[in-house]
């Protein structure tokens, strides 16, 4: 009669003793206070997720659905508020991981997961739900909807294949010079920029440059910007001249707010002299005892404005024990969020102590100094640099 009269629980005369009755109303209140707990957390969450791509759902113990919040059909229509009441592996009969993770879940543990349907990919957690007791109510699941963001990884992977494609897949290999680069992007793809190529007079160019900032604008720019490098190196071999009309293009293709840093350093492996052009940017050639002298910029950034006198310095004379170093801003300013710069001055050191390794170990070691510094943290900037040993 209890039952047909809608109760869920009771008790017979003869169970009324003390402990049965002290027992049975504790589980009661316990009950009532989880499923009050559960009612307000719901309210909560629903207005939370009712602008997002996101649903959350909870099941009893017998993964039954009581409850679904938010907008998140896993790929079948019908997992909505009318399927509550109705067991999980029945509205969603292709989520059997799903349903594994509810089963562990009532074990205590907890499970995340990716599941893919519809063309839709959502990325799920599955959690136990407890009572203020510790008491395992049931499971709850929450599903994000990452399509687009999983869309978007896929095409920053793909841009940044793209862009490591336009630097040099290897160093020139080059009698009397042992020579290396390396570009780490902060981002996806970055606006740091290095290259060798050969000169309309049979030079090797080696270019560095540092767009004015990193992600996805700068790698337009720096794509650009190569090109149109190339371009000119085949008609001359003058530096200067080569960055004038790389400055041209810059400030007529980009915004106001966008300049590049950039040196183009000429190098007759032949007669082993160097000649150099700046814009914004230096160089440091290191003698064979390790002193170093900066080849300083004499022009403003590509980019700043239009007519931008960019000089030409040298020829240099190198000799055997000497080196080249090129790099961009973003290894010297790197430092943690209050510490300070990782500098020039240690760049120096660093290079100095290792010149007589290879081109490539001694990129190695300055990459390695500059990540590890004040205990290693995550680079703000993209960062490059170029070795040219004389041998």
């Amino acid at each position: 009669q209890a039952l047909q009269a809608g109760a869920t629980d009771y008790l017979s005369k003869a169970d009324l003793n003390g402990s049965n009755l002290a027992r049975s109303i504790r589980f009661a209140i316990d009950r009532r206070q989880g499923e009050d707990q559960r009612r307000a957390v719901t309210s909560e969450l629903s207005a939370l997720v009712q602008h997002v791509a996101a649903g959350i759902w909870y099941l009893d113990t017998n993964h039954c659905i009581q409850s679904i919040i938010g907008q998140c059909p896993l790929g079948n229509g019908a997992f909505n508020e009318q399927s509550v009441g109705r067991p999980f592996a029945e509205i969603v009969p292709q989520g059997y991981e799903i349903v594994n993770a509810h089963r562990a879940a009532l074990n205590g543990e907890s499970t995340t997961l990716d599941f893919t349907a519809d063309r839709h990919t959502f990325h799920i957690r599955i959690e136990p739900y407890r009572n203020e007791h510790d008491i395992i109510l049931g499971s709850i699941g929450v599903a994000i909807d990452v399509t687009s963001s999983r869309y978007l990884e896929s095409g920053l992977t793909d841009a940044r294949k793209i862009q490591q494609r336009l630097f040099p897949s290897m160093a020139p290999v080059i009698d009397g010079f042992d020579i290396a680069g390396y570009c780490r992007p902060a981002d996806a793809v970055g606006g740091d920029y290095y290259d060798f190529l050969t000169l309309s007079d049979g030079s090797l160019g080696v270019v560095i440059a540092d767009v004015s900032r990193h992600g996805f604008p700068s790698a337009l720019i720096m794509s650009s910007l190569r090109r149109t490098i190339r371009t000119f190196a085949a008609a001359t071999s003058v530096p200067g001249e080569i960055l004038e009309a790389a400055n041209t293009v810059i400030y007529e293709d980009t915004p106001d707010e966008w300049f590049v840093t950039g040196m183009l350093a000429s190098i007759d492996t032949k007669n082993r002299s160097l000649t150099i052009s700046g814009a914004g940017h230096e160089a440091y050639l290191f003698d064979v005892d390790g002193r170093v002298t900066r080849l300083s910029a004499n022009g403003l950034p590509l980019g700043m404005i239009d007519n931008n006198a960019l000089t030409t310095s040298g020829p240099i004379s190198l000799i055997s024990g000497q080196l080249l170093l090129l790099t961009t801003d973003g290894i010297h300013e790197h430092h943690s969020e209050d510490g300070p710069l990782f500098g020039l001055p240690r760049v120096w050191d660093v290079v100095a102590s290792l010149q007589q390794k290879s081109a490539t170990e001694i990129l190695d070691g300055l990459f390695q100094a500059a990540l590890s510094y004040e205990g290693g943290f995550e680079p703000a900037d993209d960062m490059t640099a170029v070795v040219v040993k004389v041998t």
